[in-house]
């Protein structure tokens, strides 16, 4: 019984062992282009690019951005904005149907409040496993109607119970959250600070992908 026991411990260990070096082996591979080309994992989020929200102002923000974003090979990038915000469009010059933008917009005192991803439709999109791997395990979820599709449900994940990270999506048509879903946008907020996430009630404990019935019926 004793032999069993250290053969069952060392098993255990042997797969905790694997299972860590699979992960970091995972970590190390180069990201697929359409999500280096977000560049979500340069610094860890609600960061992007070195850009904080709550803590860098547009002024420096944009010079950030440019570095990133300028004469990239085989993407076309249109920068606009004004005092409040600033708008990065980014299309695929061999692919139209791979364009996504990303707006920064900023609070009266020139801090960045929000960077959003707005990258529905796109081959860019990474979908929700994807953005899992990145961002970690979701913590709640909340669910609302839209009418921008026709009326139909979304649900908005939340990737942190203290940052304002969140991901919003349609569900399949068997009205289940999928790990291969793509959301039509997600936002990264100021660290601690999430007002816009806590107005949107009520927010469910994550129990993992499910239909959605489970989570608000």
């Amino acid at each position: 019984m004793q032999r069993l026991l250290i053969l069952i411990m060392a098993l255990c260990l042997i797969f905790a062992v694997l299972s860590g070096i699979t992960i970091l082996i995972g970590r190390q591979q180069p990201l697929p282009e359409h999500l280096a080309i977000l560049h979500l994992t340069d610094c860890a989020p609600p960061c992007w690019i070195g850009i904080t929200p709550g803590v860098t102002t547009l002024e420096d923000a944009i010079p950030l951005i440019k570095a990133h974003y300028t004469n990239l090979p085989d993407y076309q990038t249109i920068f606009s904005g004004n005092l409040t915000m600033t708008t990065i469009y980014v299309s695929n010059l061999k692919n139209p149907g791979d364009a996504f933008s990303i707006v920064v917009r900023v609070y009266e005192n020139g801090r960045v409040s929000t960077i959003g991803f707005d990258t529905y439709g796109s081959s860019s999109s990474p979908n929700i496993g994807e953005l899992t791997n990145i961002l970690g395990t979701p913590t709640s979820i909340t669910s609302s109607t839209a009418a921008m599709f026709y009326d139909g449900i979304t649900y908005t994940l939340a990737f942190s119970a203290y940052d304002c990270i969140t991901a919003t999506t349609v569900p399949y048509p068997d009205n289940h959250a999928s790990v291969f879903q793509h959301p039509s946008s997600f936002y990264f907020g100021e660290r601690g600070d999430c007002d816009a996430q806590a107005k949107q009630l009520p927010w469910q404990p994550w129990h993992g992908f499910r239909e959605l019935n489970g989570y608000f019926g």
